[in-house]
């Protein structure tokens, strides 16, 4: 990175220059898993400015929210990052449950606290479980306080992936490779 930074031009002042290496010698102190988090936040931050600039407005609106007769399939990834308003449960919401999910099916006995129940201890297979019995009800019912469905999706797909999921990534991995060494 340092050499980078030299690299850059004359007119760039000084303290600029310290800063970047600064960050830099910072971000690589991290660890991959906060690396992730700060990513997904910064994205999350980049897309919602994006929808507070008015003449991105159609552009957002195709792009980033999921109508199934779109024939758009990757909005449905977009749309996870997509959040018109400051409300922190529109958009990653169901993104995180997913990964939650995945976390309770490869780490089953991870102690957590749940932000408002933060002096009870319970391990992740005890809390995930009530959480998603929150949402069908709430999604049952037609509560309006969180989107329920993308809680459930996320945590269902998380879940599903785990258990599913990476076999038949690797599966398919391994056929794209097979067909390749065919075709040269």
């Amino acid at each position: 990175m340092i050499r980078r930074v030299a690299r850059l031009p004359e007119w760039v002042p000084n303290e600029l220059k310290r800063t970047i290496v600064a960050l830099s010698d910072k971000w690589y102190q991290l660890s991959r898993g906060t690396q992730c988090v700060y990513a997904i936040v910064g994205l999350n931050a980049v897309v919602f400015g994006m929808w507070q600039v008015p003449r991105l407005l159609p552009f957002m609106i195709r792009r980033f929210l999921h109508d199934p007769r779109s024939g758009l399939s990757y909005t449905m990834l977009t749309s996870t990052f997509s959040h018109p308003l400051i409300l922190p449960s529109l958009g990653a919401s169901g993104a995180v449950y997913g990964v939650v999910g995945a976390t309770m099916m490869m780490f089953p006995r991870a102690q957590i606290a749940l932000i408002f129940l933060p002096f009870i201890p319970m391990t992740i297979s005890q809390a995930f479980p009530a959480l998603l019995a929150y949402d069908f009800v709430g999604a049952v019912l037609g509560w309006k306080t969180f989107n329920h469905i993308a809680h459930l999706g996320g945590g269902l797909y998380g879940i599903a992936y785990t258990e599913w999921g990476i076999e038949y990534w690797n599966k398919l991995v391994r056929e794209i490779r097979r067909r390749r060494q065919e075709k040269s």
